[in-house]
């Protein structure tokens, strides 16, 4: 199911329109037709390969950069 909303954004002389959509999923299946496969971790049937310490070590260096 999609939805889809309509907002306004008024800034002194300006209106901007902002459209958001929204799905909504009801299994894994369906999953694959909006994302691909290869950003997906196998655990949603992907094929990216996530290790979580890899991750937290480059926020790290990151975070000491900033």
């Amino acid at each position: 199911m999609m939805m889809m909303m309509m907002m306004m954004i008024k800034y002194k002389y300006f209106k901007v329109f902002i459209i958001l959509l929204q799905t909504t999923l009801t299994s894994l299946d369906g999953l694959s037709k909006f994302i691909d496969l290869d950003q997906l971790t196998s655990d949603l049937g992907g094929s990216f390969k996530y290790d979580h310490s890899k991750w937290i070590k480059m926020r790290m260096v990151g975070q000491e950069i900033l």
